[in-house]
């Protein structure tokens, strides 16, 4: 039994309308998840230069390694880029974390050593290893997030 309203010279077919409501849905769904993801983007920052973060400047050491958070499209793309690094105490033992990504991010050891707080977009954390070993980390708002650097003694 279909379930029909009458208003008049117009005669609503409930079953119809949501026949065609899920269609129209389904196909929306269909556009959006083929659609392709974004292209990553490459870094702009690099040791020895001064970016203009959320917070204020920061002036990058030319000795630094930097670890960019591209704008991959979203959520299950977003990533550390490059998600393992090695440096040497004494020669290029800062780390910056730049975010040119468009959500919030943030950098946290997972053994507790440092903690960035929130990075915004646009923004960057800045931490000096002076210990040699392996250090692992993660965002605590995107779990696919994580990376290492390794510390290796003067």
């Amino acid at each position: 039994m279909r379930s029909t309203e009458s208003r008049g010279a117009m005669q609503v077919n409930y079953g119809i309308v949501g026949i065609v409501l899920f269609v129209v849905a389904f196909a929306a769904y269909l556009y959006v998840s083929a659609a392709p993801a974004a292209a990553p983007s490459t870094s702009t920052a690099t040791a020895g230069q001064t970016v203009t973060t959320t917070s204020g400047t920061l002036n990058i050491p030319a000795n630094a390694v930097v670890v960019d958070m591209p704008s991959l499209g979203g959520y299950e793309y977003s990533q550390y880029t490059p998600g393992q690094i090695t440096v040497k105490i004494g020669v290029n033992n800062t780390v910056v974390w730049t975010n040119h990504d468009q959500l919030v991010h943030n950098v946290i050891a997972n053994n507790g050593l440092f903690n960035s707080g929130d990075i915004a977009p646009g923004g960057a954390y800045e931490y000096t290893f002076t210990m040699a070993g392996t250090y692992t980390y993660h965002c605590s708002y995107h779990p696919n997030m994580d990376g290492v650097v390794i510390v290796k003694g003067p």
